[in-house]
């Protein structure tokens, strides 16, 4: 058969570079379409050939499953092979997505082999088969739609990966993401992209009372955390998201805070793959440039866990962290943070700490 047209539906970036790139390795003869949510993939699907759709849940203004009844009730698309791609590996979702009539199901996190498979047995089933193409270029054709550009840019060389980088397995990552080590860093830096200013936007849906809007970026931040197997995140944005579905709670701000202590210390983590030009953000306060990272994160992590521990001992960590933090524009943020451990209040001190963190935390070592 010709090349296999593939229209991928995600409002991560991040997921939609990994599925694009990977597929690109072991499916050499598919190429690849985009869209950032159901809306736009109508859009798609309206005016170019799609012979296979791999689509999220949850999106915004179009989720999965209203897609997936609009193409079954579509003259045109009605048999169209449908695999939903998603973090709701729930009895119930999987039930309501057969219904509905698709191809196949895939729980986030996956492995790029995985996906193959199902494609595989997907196009076997309407007696169809990818057979290996002449060339290894696939096309990709990109859509006009909002949000982060995919990071593309120059491939760097490997050695930009470290061999080890918490919260991150990098070894799992790796493994799941084809070996490809470049794939792993480009996800990385596109992680750093969409959640640096996270933990304000969780205070903004929550001050507002969004709390879908909240429970859908808590859904995404999950599925990528998962992916690029940062456990403790994932363990806390799910934690989160379960409450946010089920229940009527007071403890949704504290549970915000769990992820956010989690989220710092990953964005940190990952501003250390960026290249010189991508570490450079104008809304954040300039840091020396012979300023240590590693041990910024050593000091932020030692007074993250005694805060924790509403330890008395938080007061002196500051004091390293404020020598380290000289010459920035930060004084203001540690001045509130010791006035909170003035008054033992531990979780203010957390609280600010967050915001401390995301402001440096966009800057590569």
């Amino acid at each position: 058969m010709q090349r296999l047209q593939v229209l991928v539906i995600d409002d991560a970036s991040i997921i939609r570079n990994f599925i694009r790139y990977g597929l690109g390795e072991v499916l050499p003869q598919v190429e690849i379409l985009e869209a950032a949510n159901g809306r736009y993939a109508q859009s798609v699907l309206n005016s170019k050939p799609v012979d296979l759709v791999l689509c999220d849940w949850e999106m915004p203004e179009i989720n999965g499953q209203e897609l997936l009844l609009w193409i079954r009730s579509h003259e045109r698309l009605r048999n169209l092979p449908f695999i939903m791609v998603t973090g709701r590996g729930e009895r119930s979702h999987v039930v309501a997505a057969l219904r509905a009539g698709i191809d196949g199901y895939v729980v986030k996190p996956f492995n790029i082999d995985t996906l193959a498979k199902q494609i595989r047995e997907v196009l076997a089933k309407r007696g169809l088969s990818l057979t290996p193409s002449v060339s290894s270029d696939a096309v990709v054709i990109p859509t006009n739609q909002p949000g982060p550009l995919p990071v593309s840019a120059v491939i760097p060389p490997k050695d930009l990966l470290p061999d080890s980088l918490p919260p991150f397995n990098l070894t799992v990552a790796i493994a799941r993401m084809a070996g490809k080590r470049d794939l792993v860093r480009r996800s990385l830096v596109n992680f750093h992209e969409s959640f640096r200013n996270a933990p304000a936007e969780f205070e903004r849906l929550i001050t507002e009372g969004q709390r879908d809007e909240l429970q859908r970026l808590v859904h995404t931040l999950k599925g990528v955390a998962a992916t690029l197997e940062a456990v403790a995140l994932t363990k806390a944005a799910a934690t989160l998201e379960d409450t946010l579905l089920n229940h009527s709670t007071n403890e949704i701000r504290t549970l915000v805070d769990a992820v956010n202590v989690e989220l710092v210390h990953a964005v940190a983590a990952a501003a250390q793959v960026l290249p010189v030009a991508e570490s450079v953000v104008t809304e954040s306060p300039p840091l020396p440039i012979a300023i240590d990272y590693r041990e910024l994160n050593r000091l932020v992590a030692e007074l993250r866990t005694l805060l924790a521990k509403n330890s008395t001992k938080s007061r002196e960590a500051v004091i390293p962290l404020r020598k380290i933090l000289d010459g920035t524009n930060l004084d203001s943020h540690l001045n509130t943070l010791v006035g909170h451990l003035d008054r033992f209040n531990f979780r203010g001190a957390e609280n600010v700490l967050i915001t401390l963190t995301a402001a440096f935390g966009v800057v590569s070592r």
